[in-house]
């Protein structure tokens, strides 16, 4: 659990990137942080203008869910990459990239670092193209199940608080301590499948 603290803080700190590489006011202090972590840990990140209406529209309907920091009002999108026949991609089931909307609600893939450290997964088929078990790197003890709602509509599902729920989002807490942040809590937010009521479960690293 200690190890995994520290990995979050360096998603942390890899947002902090993010924030301020673009800034019009980044000091100029943090040019050689900023210039290490793009050598070791940011090569080629790819970017798409994501402002149009149809974008908006498809970020909205494939949603599976997101992870947010209140650190921060950028968020990562996990998302279901569908074929024309409405099918998971079979290589491919499972988009993830950041929505940016510090920087004019754009996309960017998420680093190398980002993907093994906290926001990657494993995937396990459970019905091909169709229902998937999601596992984060950095959240393993709480499986995600990906498949159609009662709509025909993929959606991310998980046991929150002893209750089947509809996952919407996974909220990280984060606290600075003499300028070192750290990872105070999770949450876990979702809707009851039965009721819709909101649910939530807080999970404490140790």
């Amino acid at each position: 659990m200690i190890l995994r603290t520290l990995l979050f803080n360096l998603i942390y700190f890899a947002d902090f990137i993010r924030e301020i590489v673009l800034s019009p006011s980044m000091k100029l202090s943090y040019i050689p942080v900023i210039a290490l972590y793009v050598n070791l840990f940011s090569p080629n990140i790819p970017k798409e203008i994501s402002s149009n209406k149809s974008f908006k529209e498809k970020l909205i309907s494939n949603t599976l869910f997101v992870v947010r920091h209140n650190k921060s009002p950028n968020y990562v999108v996990y998302q279901a990459n569908l074929e024309t026949n409405k099918k998971l991609n079979a290589k491919n089931p499972v988009d993830i990239f950041w929505f940016m909307k510090t920087k004019g609600e754009i996309t960017e893939k998420v680093t190398i670092i980002e993907w093994k450290l906290a926001y990657g997964f494993e995937l396990d088929e459970i019905k091909k193209n169709e229902e998937y078990k999601l596992k984060l790197h950095a959240i393993e003890e709480k499986a995600i199940v990906v498949k159609k709602n009662s709509k025909g509509i993929f959606k991310s599902y998980m046991i929150i608080n002893g209750i089947r729920a509809k996952l919407n989002v996974v909220f990280i807490n984060f606290e600075t301590t003499f300028g070192f942040p750290s990872v105070k809590y999770l949450d876990f937010r979702g809707t009851d499948i039965h009721t819709n009521k909101y649910i939530t479960e807080r999970f404490f690293p140790e």
